[in-house]
C-alpha cells in the first residue's frame, strides 16, 4: 500500500494465469520498449517477448502486474504497471 496527498491508494499485485494475462504483460512490455526509443534486438528482446511465460513463469522468475485496487476492473487484470525477472544462468 502507497499514500499520498490525495488520501491511501491500495496496489494489487498477481501474477498472469491464463494466455489472455499473459498477452496483456506482453503488450504492457512492448509498450515499455516503445516508450524507451532504442533498438533492443542487442537483447534478443523478440523472442523474450514472445515467451515471457516460459521465461518468466515460476520458479525460474517472477512476472508481476500491479493494478490500483479501487479502480474497477475492465478484464480479468487492469494494469499499469509491470515487473519482471528471472534467474541468470
Amino acid at each position: 500500500m502507497t499514500s499520498n496527498n490525495l488520501g491511501q491508494v491500495t496496489i494489487r499485485l498477481a501474477q498472469p494465469q491464463s494466455e489472455a494475462d499473459w498477452r496483456h504483460a506482453r503488450r504492457l512490455v512492448e509498450e515499455y520498449a516503445a516508450s524507451l526509443g532504442l533498438d533492443l534486438s542487442f537483447q534478443n528482446f523478440a523472442h523474450e517477448v514472445e515467451h515471457l511465460a516460459g521465461e518468466y513463469a515460476s520458479p525460474a522468475g517472477a512476472f508481476l502486474l500491479a493494478e490500483e485496487a479501487s479502480l474497477p476492473r475492465r478484464g480479468s487484470l487492469d494494469t499499469r504497471v509491470c515487473f519482471w525477472i528471472r534467474c541468470l544462468p
